[in-house]
């Protein structure tokens, strides 16, 4: 079963009005809308019990992500201001994506970031599969992420081409 998204998005939690979610905040953080809480751990707890009833099914699970680009409000300008982004000569942020921004994914802590969020979702709740989109991100960084499963699922691991 493909879930998407489910990481924490630029949105309401308590409005009811849909939102397509590919605007990330917290790559992370399980998004609380699904949630039957989003005032405390809920979100954790209830889509680790999901996946780990899917399982005793017999039912894989794959997590889509999209890395290319962030909510315009996501954190990562306040870690480091203008590290994670990719910038025009003029100053304003590139945006091949044609959402906004551009994220920095050939820039080591970006490539480590994406890396050990990949993990964090495989090792922590049992994700199975990641595909990643990579439009406008280097491709080449996603095979080492990839590998984080290998360990959880090695007949499974197939290298992004």
């Amino acid at each position: 079963m493909q879930l998407l998204p489910i990481q924490d998005f630029d949105n309401d939690e308590t409005s009811t009005n849909y939102n397509w979610g590919y605007v990330t905040m917290d790559y992370n953080s399980p998004e609380g809308w699904y949630a039957t809480n989003i005032d405390n751990e809920s979100r954790v707890r209830e889509l680790k019990q999901l996946v780990a009833a899917l399982h005793q099914r017999g039912i894989g699970v794959i997590m889509d992500v999209v890395y290319n680009h962030t909510a315009n409000n996501a954190p990562f300008n306040s870690l480091v201001p203008r590290y994670y982004f990719r910038f025009l000569p003029d100053g304003s942020y590139s945006n091949g994506s044609g959402c906004g921004n551009d994220f920095r994914s050939e820039a080591p802590m970006g490539r480590k970031y994406i890396i050990d969020t990949l993990k964090h979702w495989v090792q922590e709740y049992g994700i199975g599969r990641v595909p990643v989109r990579s439009d406008g991100v280097d491709r080449s960084r996603y095979n080492e992420g990839r590998r984080a499963r290998v360990a959880r699922d090695p007949a499974g691991y197939r290298p992004l081409r």
